[in-house]
């Protein structure tokens, strides 16, 4: 999965809730499934922008911390035991590449998205990946997913 940004909106250049959470929901969907990667720094046609034009990047530490604190916000501190954080330089502009190991099951509850949408602020969500797409599933599906998985 690719992702320009990982905090900010690319037309405003704010710190975008929704941009976050479309980040959050990708790790979920892999967390449900088989896993998968996740690259911030690069748009959906697949060319390198960096981290440090882009997003709110002051270093790798940094960086990386504020993640993990808005993915431990959303999906639960286990989930972070799952990523893997890594920076890599591709045609001189640093990325920040997530590998998300599966983790199932894995909820998201994104208080703040939630309540941006105007849903209950407890919601929680079963993203799955399937394809090249992530999915909410509805409570039925999510049952008979888990039950089928773990069979």
């Amino acid at each position: 999965e690719l992702k320009t940004s990982f905090f900010r909106c690319q037309n405003s250049k704010n710190k975008d809730i929704t941009i976050m959470h479309e980040a959050i929901k990708a790790i979920a969907g892999f967390q449900n499934a088989s896993g998968g990667h996740l690259l911030v720094g690069v748009n959906d046609e697949g060319d390198v922008l960096g981290l440090k034009n882009i997003d709110e990047f002051k270093d790798n530490d940094t960086y990386s911390q504020r993640i993990e604190q808005h993915i431990g916000k959303c999906l639960g501190q286990t989930s972070l035991s799952k990523l893997i954080i890594r920076f890599v330089e591709v045609n001189k502009e640093l990325l920040c590449h997530i590998e998300v190991k599966t983790s199932l099951p894995t909820f998201c509850k994104d208080r703040a998205y939630n309540k941006k949408t105007k849903k209950p602020e407890d919601d929680s969500l079963f993203y799955l990946r399937q394809n090249n797409m992530t999915v909410v599933l509805n409570a039925e599906e999510t049952i008979n997913y888990i039950a089928k998985v773990n069979s």
